[in-house]
C-alpha cells in the first residue's frame, strides 16, 4: 500500500507554538513562576546588552586612539583633568 507524502508526518518538522501561544502560556503561570522566567528572559536580554555595549565601547576606545594619533585631539594628563573637573564642579556651585 502506498501512502501520500503528504501523509508522512514524521518527515516533516513540527512548527513548534507560536508567540502567541507562548505568551498565552507565560501569562498563565502562577506569579512565582511568572517571576522566575521573567528574570531568565531579562537575563538574555542583558546578555545580548552587553555583548552590543562592548562593541559599542571597543568602537569608542579604537576611534579616540585613532583621534590621539592623529593629533585630532590632544590628551591631557591626569593633573591636568582634575584641575579641568574641580573648575567644572566650582562654576555649578
Amino acid at each position: 500500500m502506498l501512502v501520500p507524502f503528504e501523509a508522512l508526518t514524521v518527515l516533516r518538522p513540527h512548527p513548534g507554538p507560536t508567540e502567541a501561544q507562548i505568551t498565552a502560556d507565560a501569562l498563565r503561570l502562577p506569579p512565582a513562576a511568572a517571576v522566575k522566567l521573567a528574570s531568565k528572559l531579562l537575563a538574555r536580554v542583558e546578555q545580548e546588552g552587553d555583548r552590543d555595549a562592548k562593541a559599542a565601547f571597543r568602537a569608542t576606545l579604537l576611534r579616540r586612539r585613532q583621534e590621539m594619533r592623529s593629533g585630532k585631539v590632544k590628551g591631557m594628563t591626569v593633573e591636568q583633568c582634575r584641575r579641568a573637573l574641580e573648575r567644572q564642579a566650582a562654576k555649578r556651585r
